[in-house]
């Protein structure tokens, strides 16, 4: 099965249903989509962080470092975890700052792969 990418802009602070999520949970499961999130994020303001995964691996403009670090507590990341997406900040993903755009897309491309190898 073909692996689908997307990725959503929001605003973490927009409610939605429970319902509404587990709608899209059971569809892009059946479709094989990954849903990342691209959005202001708090928490990553001052820092070298641009990124948290779906399992807690921390993103940083110098390298990738495990940690127990949480995603936001809002409805829609159960659907990025789930689907085994991403948060990106939209601050830290700018046109001037190549090197993380390099490596947001490094990172689409690896769950594009990792998708297709299971």
């Amino acid at each position: 099965m073909v692996t689908q990418i997307v990725a959503g802009i929001l605003s973490l602070q927009e409610s939605t249903s429970s319902t509404d999520v587990d709608h899209l949970i059971d569809l892009y499961k059946e479709k094989n989509v990954i849903f990342n999130v691209i959005s202001k994020y708090p928490e990553f303001s001052g820092g070298s962080k641009f990124g948290i995964n779906w399992d807690g691996e921390v993103f940083y403009r110098q390298e990738f470092k495990y940690g127990s670090e949480s995603l936001p507590n809002v409805e829609m990341m159960r659907l990025v975890e789930e689907s085994m997406g991403t948060v990106f900040d939209i601050n830290k993903i700018t046109p001037s700052k190549t090197n993380i755009l390099n490596k947001v897309a490094e990172h689409l491309k690896f769950q594009h792969e990792m998708q297709d190898t299971c």
